[in-house]
């Protein structure tokens, strides 16, 4: 049986990752062989966000008393004003959504953190460094342009603060400040709201953070390792010591505890695992079969044609679902080869009826499986040829012509039959 360290230099080694990157978290239990066929990643991606609480005064407005002031500030919302440009702020947050996109596509929500199986950790690791890579160039960017950048937000808000005394004079005959005090200090409150450059650089960070959850097997390894240890220095103690009684009824109370952990490992290891696949299972399924009403919904709307973006949302659903598939759901495989082959090659005709059918089927299946997990898809399929309630003849009927045992339910079929779980 392999230790903790053992497991992780393993995983090290299949995703092309260093050991000492990937850290171990502590819990007491885990899940058995699927849960070491990834890792669960944690990405950090931080920036001063550049903004400040719009005040009426900035848009040249007074209010009238103190009682009408004190209504503004607690129940409107004037908005905010952006201390950078647009184009810089729109960008940087651009990246870090695609960024978290990418990690949620190839990737399953799980009560430990996003798990990235090793199908798809490479996939999503050389495109999670691309965004990394561009968001940390705008940083640089951004920094060594600051100068500038900072004169033309302060020329800005200068003009606004012209136009708001305008604006106040408008509203009131006798403002209390004369204009060029008034957008001196409305200039100085701007500027310093803004952060140094330094400051900007420091808070524009992205960071990537594996971690790899233990089994309860290899847990029980280490305890098993650890009460050897005990049990070498007991021995060393009763050596250099009078063996008494209390030597004894702390070895029986040791021994006690231990295989109280143990057979709590046992009791509980099944529930977690359960827990993982149906999870699993649920989430790969259920993003199937959006994307089978998505492409059905699109063949009726174009009088029974499949166009080009739809079918190449097919391809990518495909292609991206061999990459999370790592638990081996064989008859969601069986059942996209078979669209496979429905779409022919890109460039190609394809037969939009036959489609239309295998996208039916599939669609059926993955709402038995999320039904018979306690799952109710939330987009009905019905006007789609998708039964919401899905007939139990037609759940057997698709088990018998996937192999299956019609004994079992659906889902613990599946379950079964992947990877062995």
């Amino acid at each position: 049986m392999i230790t903790i360290e053992e497991a992780r230099r393993e995983l090290a080694h299949a995703i092309g990752e260093d050991a000492s990157e990937i850290t171990i978290r502590p819990m007491p239990l885990a899940v058995e062989q699927a849960i070491c066929e990834g890792v669960t990643v944690e990405i950090n991606i931080g920036r001063w966000r550049a903004t400040s609480r719009l005040a009426p005064a900035d848009l040249g407005i007074g209010g009238d008393s103190a009682e009408e002031r004190e209504v503004w500030a607690q129940y409107l919302s004037f908005g905010e004003k952006k201390l950078l440009p647009r184009e810089i702020l729109t960008k940087l947050a651009g990246l870090e959504m695609s960024a978290r996109d990418n990690l949620e596509r190839y990737s399953y929500k799980t009560p430990w953190g996003r798990f990235v199986p090793s199908t798809a950790y490479q996939t999503w690791k050389s495109k999670n460094e691309g965004y990394r890579q561009q968001y940390l160039a705008k940083r640089d960017e951004l920094v060594a342009n600051f100068p500038d950048i900072r004169r033309a937000v302060i020329g800005a808000y200068r003009k606004q603060a012209h136009a708001a005394y305008d604006r106040l004079c408008k509203l009131d005959a006798q403002p209390k400040l004369s204009e060029a005090h008034f957008v001196e200090q409305f200039v100085d409150e701007i500027a310093r709201l803004m952060r140094s450059a330094q400051e900007i650089y420091d808070s524009i960070t992205f960071e990537t953070k594996l971690s790899y959850i233990p089994l309860p097997s290899q847990t029980a390894a280490d305890l098993a390792e650890a009460d050897r240890i005990r049990g070498e220095r007991d021995k060393q103690w009763a050596a250099d010591h009078i063996e008494d009684a209390a030597l004894a009824a702390r070895r029986r109370a040791m021994d006690a505890m231990t295989a109280d952990l143990l057979a709590s490992f046992q009791r509980e290891k099944r529930e977690q695992i359960d827990t993982f696949i149906s999870g699993v299972l649920a989430q790969l399924r259920q993003q199937v079969y959006d994307v089978a009403l998505d492409a059905l919904a699109s063949i009726q709307r174009n009088d029974g044609k499949l166009i080009g973006k739809s079918a190449e949302q097919l391809r990518n659903m495909i292609a991206t679902v061999g990459k999370l598939n790592f638990a081996g759901d064989a008859d969601l495989d069986r059942q996209l080869r078979s669209l496979a082959l429905q779409l022919g090659p890109c460039e190609g005709p394809r037969d939009a009826t036959g489609v239309g059918r295998a996208l039916q089927a599939l669609g059926t299946g993955c709402r038995a499986v999320l039904l018979d997990l306690g799952e109710e898809p939330k987009r009905s399929g019905r006007a789609l040829g998708i039964d919401d309630s899905v007939p139990l003849e037609v759940v057997r009927r698709q088990r018998r012509a996937l192999g299956f045992d019609d004994s079992l339910p659906l889902a613990e079929s599946i379950r079964t039959r992947a990877g062995g779980f």
